[in-house]
């Protein structure tokens, strides 16, 4: 049972978050120092307005196009449009909470995980990454799903509309295609003929406007054919000290660097497959492989966690029973974070922990609740 807010603490936690939302923003206009924003963005969409599409971007070619025009208008405009969407995914998940009857502490706290969250706020504010738009994109596109209301084929359209919208900014689009296209027959035949519909009008685009097929598809390509980046690597180009990497790391990163992609696809399919039919909601199938992408792929960053930290988030306040027994679990997956930062690639296998653990929390609510399921929107409709 939810541990109770009193009115009062309701009114102040209102409070705070309305000005850290205000703060946040007014913060970021002012705190102007970057990494990747400085060191990449800029450059490729100064490339682009140019005329030019850079050969070696690792971002697909709706970055260029969504967030160049903005960058004409004003040099930090793109930053701050991320920082919205941070801003504006976290009060979405304050929402979709506070609609609850039984809002109480746990809620609280998952809303403040979510919004002050250290990865978030440095992402956002300090480094400029757009990942908070990645993020905002896949909860929309599994509240769009789990609608009870709606046609059916209208919420499949919005949502084909969001994973090409996602894949045309980073390669984690194609994952959540995996959920989307796996589903009981009727539904699976209409989003397969949506999804070749839609990949011949692309296509076809293509051909008509001449756009170089090798320069759209060169960023997958040069994301999967990364090696892993080792915590030696970052000692030697962030800090510039002479390290040497040990034996046995190179050897794992030659050795698994090549055959990441394979490993990756195939976990994501027959896991998918698995969760479909052990009847997972949609949102959780969502939220496990974008889990299962980032521990198996070559290029597993810390920021981003971001893509999935609101389902994360919801998934717990859901499956815990206590607001100390959430503490623990987000205070775990802040460890594993600090983990990820500091000693890779090996720390990025011990998200398997989470997945295990939300699947079996999953099946355990199942057993319990065998006729409803967690979702976002209050209610999870089979996709």
């Amino acid at each position: 049972m939810h541990e109770p807010v009193s009115a009062k603490g309701m009114r102040q936690f209102r409070i705070a978050f309305y000005i850290s939302l205000v703060g946040s923003f007014f913060i970021d206009i002012f705190w102007m120092t970057h990494q990747d924003y400085t060191r990449f963005y800029t450059k490729y969409w100064t490339e682009f307005l140019q005329g030019i599409i850079p050969s070696d971007s690792a971002y697909p070619i709706g970055f260029l196009v969504f967030f160049s025009g903005l960058f004409l208008i004003y040099y930090w405009l793109p930053k701050l449009v991320f920082l919205a969407f941070h801003i504006i995914t976290s009060y979405q998940v304050y929402r979709h909470l506070s609609d609850r009857e039984a809002f109480g502490k746990r809620e609280i706290l998952t809303c403040a995980y979510c919004l002050f969250n250290p990865v978030l706020c440095s992402a956002c504010v300090y480094t400029g990454l757009f990942d908070p738009v990645i993020g905002f994109l896949i909860l929309n596109f599994v509240i769009i799903l789990e609608m009870k209301k709606g046609n059916a084929f209208l919420k499949d359209v919005i949502a084909l509309v969001l994973i090409g919208l996602i894949a045309s900014i980073k390669f984690v689009g194609l994952v959540i295609l995996i959920p989307f296209l796996i589903s009981e027959r009727k539904t699976m035949l209409r989003r397969f003929l949506l999804i070749a519909g839609s990949a011949g009008l692309i296509f076809a685009g293509i051909i008509l406007t001449h756009l170089p097929i090798t320069a759209l598809i060169a960023p997958f390509v040069n994301q999967a054919s990364r090696k892993m980046l080792t915590m030696f690597d970052g000692l030697r180009d962030v800090f510039h000290l002479d390290v040497y990497t040990p034996p046995f790391i190179d050897m794992f990163v030659n050795f698994y660097s090549p055959i990441a992609l394979a490993v990756t696809v195939i976990a994501l399919i027959t896991s998918d497959i698995f969760f479909y039919i052990k009847k997972v909601s949609f949102r959780t199938r969502v939220l496990l492989n974008v889990m299962i992408f980032l521990t198996f792929f070559n290029v597993s960053n810390l920021q981003f966690i971001i893509w999935y930290l609101p389902l994360f988030a919801l998934a717990y306040n859901e499956y815990m029973p206590s607001k100390r027994s959430l503490l623990k679990k987000m205070a775990f997956h802040q460890g594993f974070m600090v983990l990820l930062s500091l000693f890779y690639p090996f720390s990025q296998f011990l998200a398997l922990f989470f997945i295990y653990d939300i699947f079996k929390s999953e099946m355990q609510a199942i057993a319990v609740r065998p006729l409803a399921s967690p979702s976002v929107a209050s209610a999870v409709v089979p996709a």
